[in-house]
């Protein structure tokens, strides 16, 4: 899968983290890069707010595609 630059291994596993810690549900835009609340772990392809893409993952299912 091809994602934005800005979502590094590292950016991506911190969120996993938070997520696990029931801080919040991160997820993220591999089109714009933008970070987004809210996101079901396993989400894949919903809309993002900022470029109006379905490229909005959660950050879970990011984590497969890193490791």
């Amino acid at each position: 899968m091809k994602m934005h630059p800005s979502l590094t291994r590292k950016k991506i596993l911190a969120a996993v983290t938070r997520s696990h810690r029931g801080v919040d549900y991160p997820g993220f835009c591999v089109n714009c890069g933008a970070a987004h609340d809210g996101i079901e772990p396993d989400a894949q392809h919903y809309r993002c707010d900022e470029c109006e893409h379905d490229q909005v993952f959660g950050a879970e299912e990011l984590s497969f595609f890193i490791i």
